[in-house]
């Protein structure tokens, strides 16, 4: 029996084209896997307190000794006045790669530098002004 050498070639054809046409991209449980591979969020959750807090590079007592509550349901609660946040209400948040976002009335968005399980260091833009906060557990 003769076979036709066209088959094979049409077989290996399909089969590359498969692969090719498969996603490239991570799907949404994929891409929120790779958040947490770079910042382990499970440590976000919890009581944070200022240990140090800086305005344009120069120390800021005002809010050192202030706590950050980050909560389960992606609220924070700070025990300290924020501008466009109330003091001690809870107010949600998006965590989007290293930025815990759209917080409160004027929507700040705090960088993550840093995050460990005991330690956290955030940058942020309030006003136009850079701070800097170091928080620990």
């Amino acid at each position: 029996m003769k076979i036709n050498k066209t088959i094979p070639l049409a077989l290996l054809l399909m089969c590359l084209s498969i692969y090719a046409c498969q996603e490239s991209e991570p799907n949404q449980q994929g891409q929120e896997k790779l958040q947490e591979e770079k910042i382990n969020t499970k440590n976000l959750i919890g009581e944070w307190k200022v240990i140090n807090a800086e305005k344009n590079g120069e120390k800021l007592n005002s809010i050192e000794d202030a706590i950050f509550i980050f909560d389960t349901d992606k609220t924070l609660s700070i025990n300290s006045n924020f501008p466009g946040i109330n003091k001690d209400e809870a107010t949600p948040y998006e965590l989007d790669d290293l930025t815990i976002g759209k917080v409160g009335s004027l929507e700040l968005d705090f960088e993550i530098i840093s995050l460990t399980e005991s330690s956290m260091l955030l940058e942020s833009k309030i006003q136009g002004i850079g701070f800097t906060f170091e928080l620990k557990k």
